[in-house]
C-alpha cells in the first residue's frame, strides 16, 4: 500500500488530529522553515504516538519562489539542532535542471561529512542516467523531485530503482487520484493544507460507476447548499467532529479544515 505523508505540518494541527485519531497510519513531514520549537513539540508527539517524522530541505521554495536567502544556512542549523528527531532528511537539492545532479551530490557528501546523511532527490526523468548514478553509489532510497515528469516516466524510473531494491518517494504531488496510477512507495499530500488554507476547500472521496475511488476538492460554503443525505455529506460527517457550519467560520475554520483534510487523507490511503 502506498504510504501518504502529511506535508507542512504544524504542531497544533497535528496534535488535534492525533487526539481524534491516534491509530493513524500517516507519516508527517515538515520543511526547513519550521522553527526549532515546533520540531521539539512535534517530536514529543512522535514519541507518544509513534509516527514517522521527515524533514524537507526547503530548497524547492528557495529555488522557485526566492523566499529565503538564508535557506541553506537554516537547514544546516536545523540539522545540528534536531537531526536525530527525524527518520529521514531529504537533501538540499538546489540544482533542479537535468544534468546537474552532481552538484546536488556534492552538497549531499558535504552534509554527510558533517555527520548528516540525507536522501538524494532526483530531477532528471529524460533518461536513467541520474537514477543509475544513485544505484552505483549505494543509495537505499531516492526521492523523486520536480522535473519533466508524468505517470509514465515516474513509473519507469521507479521500476528501475525498485529492481535494485531502492525505495522511492514522490515529492510535491498531492493529486490523490493520480497517485493511484503510480508505483512509488510513498508520496506527500502536498495539496491538503493548501486547499484548506488558500481556497477554503476540503477533500472528498467519490466512488465512480466503475467502482474506482476518485478524490476531489469541494468549496466549504458549497457544502451548506447540498442535501444532508447526499453521500459526500454522509462521508464527511462520519469522520468529522465538526458541523458544516463550523467549517465555514472565518476565525476557526482554517484549522478545522486542515484537520478534516488530514482525516480524509488517512481515509484515502486505504484506497491507494
Amino acid at each position: 500500500m502506498l504510504q501518504i505523508i502529511g506535508s507542512d505540518i504544524t504542531y497544533l494541527i497535528l496534535k488535534d488530529f492525533l487526539e481524534l485519531k491516534s491509530s493513524t497510519k500517516l507519516a508527517f513531514l515538515v520543511t526547513n522553515r519550521v522553527s526549532f520549537n515546533q520540531i521539539k513539540q512535534i517530536t514529543k508527539l512522535k514519541n507518544k504516538y509513534g509516527f514517522e517524522f521527515h524533514l524537507d530541505s526547503g530548497a524547492y521554495s528557495f529555488n522557485r519562489l526566492k523566499k529565503d536567502e538564508n535557506c541553506f544556512g537554516h537547514f544546516v542549523r536545523t540539522l545540528r539542532n534536531s537531526y536525530n528527531c527525524f527518520d529521514t532528511v531529504y537533501n538540499y537539492d538546489l540544482y533542479m535542471r537535468p544534468g546537474h545532479y552532481l552538484k546536488n551530490w556534492h552538497i549531499l557528501e558535504n552534509l554527510a561529512g558533517k555527520g548528516f546523511p540525507t536522501v538524494p532527490v532526483l530531477h532528471d526523468y529524460s533518461s536513467l542516467e541520474e537514477a543509475t548514478f544513485y544505484i552505483n553509489n549505494g543509495c537505499k532510497e531516492v526521492a523523486l523531485g520536480q522535473g519533466d515528469r508524468n505517470t509514465a516516466n515516474i513509473n519507469s524510473t521507479t521500476t528501475y530503482l525498485h529492481s535494485y531494491g531502492i525505495k522511492t518517494r514522490l515529492m510535491g504531488c498531492g493529486g490523490f487520484t493520480a497517485l493511484s496510477l503510480l508505483t512509488v512507495d510513498s508520496a506527500d499530500s502536498a495539496n491538503w493544507r493548501w486547499d484548506a488554507g488558500k481556497y477554503k476547500n476540503i477533500l472528498c472521496k467519490e466512488i465512480g460507476t466503475n467502482g474506482l475511488v476518485n478524490f476531489k476538492t469541494i468549496k466549504v460554503k458549497k457544502l451548506l447548499t447540498m442535501p444532508k443525505n447526499c453521500q459526500i455529506i454522509k462521508d464527511l460527517m462520519s469522520i468529522s467532529p465538526y458541523t458544516l457550519q463550523s467549517l465555514t467560520e472565518e476565525n476557526y475554520g482554517y484549522r478545522k479544515r486542515c484537520i478534516l483534510n488530514l482525516l480524509m487523507t488517512d481515509v484515502m490511503q486505504g484506497y491507494l
